[in-house]
């Protein structure tokens, strides 16, 4: 009789060291989903800030040129027609910067998904090779009581 409720109680362990694999396995696989939607946030920001920059960019532009219309004066050959060159080179830098810091940020975050991927994958593993462990542990128990 304590036999059997030791087998059963060994089988119980098993069940439970299965479940809490598969457990943490779903929790990395939640994890990968919010790392992909943390990163596609940051996608969008990046973009927004660099949509931010060109505008900020243009409007100034259009400033500088029409107070120049309004004054009569042009920009052929004029100091400001340099400084503007040296804003939109300015500005196509940090655009590329952001475009940049974009990348290695998905970068991060995909490397992020990998470890934590595996990470799911190696606990689910370790946890059935533990079930069957005590499975087996239990099994043998049994059979030593038994004779």
């Amino acid at each position: 009789m304590y036999e059997l409720l030791a087998l059963a109680a060994a089988g119980v362990a098993a069940y439970g060291q299965a479940q809490a694999g598969e457990a943490s396995k779903q929790e990395a696989d939640l994890n990968v989903f919010r790392f992909g939607a943390e990163d596609t946030l940051n996608k969008a920001e990046a973009i927004q800030v660099a949509n931010a920059r060109k505008k900020e960019f243009d409007f100034a532009e259009s400033t500088v040129i029409a107070t120049l219309a309004a004054t009569g004066r042009t920009m052929s050959g004029s100091t400001v027609a340099q400084i503007l060159e040296r804003e939109r080179e300015t500005v196509f830098k940090d655009l590329g910067r952001i475009q940049t810091q974009a990348n290695l940020s998905s970068l991060k975050m995909d490397m992020e998904k990998l470890a934590e991927s595996r990470r799911g994958r190696n606990v689910k593993r370790a946890s059935l090779f533990n079930a069957a462990a005590t499975a087996v542990g239990g099994v043998s128990a049994y059979g030593r009581t038994k004779t």
